[in-house]
């Protein structure tokens, strides 16, 4: 660890050029990456869970999720799990 320090103080310019020659090899990978949202993609072909989602997808046009966040004390008191259940 030390001749590392050692190296970035001794040759600061040196340390910045195999920076950014590092990165730019990274940008370079970067407009290949794909972000793959789509929860039906990481599940077996064959799980009956995705039948289901695509029944309910066919039901209400649509497959889209919803997230839905709670802030309270304490989640498991009656008017939190009654306002959850009517949401």
């Amino acid at each position: 660890m030390q001749k590392i320090s050692r190296f970035i103080i001794e040759h600061p310019k040196t340390f910045l050029a195999i920076n950014l020659l590092i990165t730019l090899v990274f940008l370079f990978f970067t407009f290949d990456l794909k972000i793959d949202d789509d929860i039906l993609n990481y599940l077996p072909s064959d799980d009956p869970t995705i039948s289901t989602f695509n029944r309910l997808g066919d039901t209400f046009n649509g497959n889209n999720i919803g997230i839905v966040i709670i802030k309270a004390e304490n989640i498991f008191t009656n008017e939190a799990l009654n306002h959850i259940d009517r949401l």
